[in-house]
């Protein structure tokens, strides 16, 4: 990559930022979108350490929304099997 030409964006930093956001908006299967999210930010944050690539605050916005659905789903899991169990 030449110093004049523009650095491109992740695209795992954006994919990570989609699931993220969708893990908290789609109910039961956000779950499964959720530890996508977190899975995808990692392995973004880990290529863009090795290029000169963009979109480390996209992986962390991805990773922070993934965690939030995850933690909600692990909550509500717990509620649902106080009452069932």
């Amino acid at each position: 990559m030449s110093r004049n030409s523009p650095e491109q964006i992740n695209s795992k930093s954006v994919a990570s930022l989609i699931l993220g956001i969708l893990s908290l908006v789609i109910p039961l299967f956000g779950f499964f979108l959720a530890i996508a999210a977190i899975i995808l930010s990692r392995q973004s944050i880990n290529e863009m350490s090795s290029s000169y690539s963009q979109g480390k605050g996209l992986s962390i916005a991805g990773r922070v929304c993934g965690a939030l659905a995850l933690a909600g789903y692990c909550v509500l899991f717990l509620y649902l099997a106080k009452y069932w169990f």
